[in-house]
């Protein structure tokens, strides 16, 4: 099936969805670097749509809950 391989949810696609996710909850790209700990050109990188190298992926998906968690502290709770 032509671009069937296209639709493959790899893991650059995984960890840019959690870092938009978070951005959307208002957290900055400073605040997701350094939860994730990666750098802030990765960040950056990753919300213009590029893909990190497989080891930031990797932390960025490891620290979703990490980002969800701050994302509502830093809404006070509510979220």
């Amino acid at each position: 099936m032509p671009g069937a391989s296209d639709m493959r949810h790899t893991d650059g696609d995984r960890a840019r969805d959690v870092v938009v996710a978070a951005m959307r909850r208002g957290m900055s790209a400073e605040e997701v670097s350094r939860t994730c700990g990666v750098s802030l050109a990765t960040v950056v990188h990753l919300v213009r749509g590029g893909y990190p190298w497989t080891e930031n992926s990797r932390r960025i998906t490891a620290s979703a809950a990490l980002l969800e968690d701050a994302a509502k502290a830093r809404k006070g709770g509510r979220g």
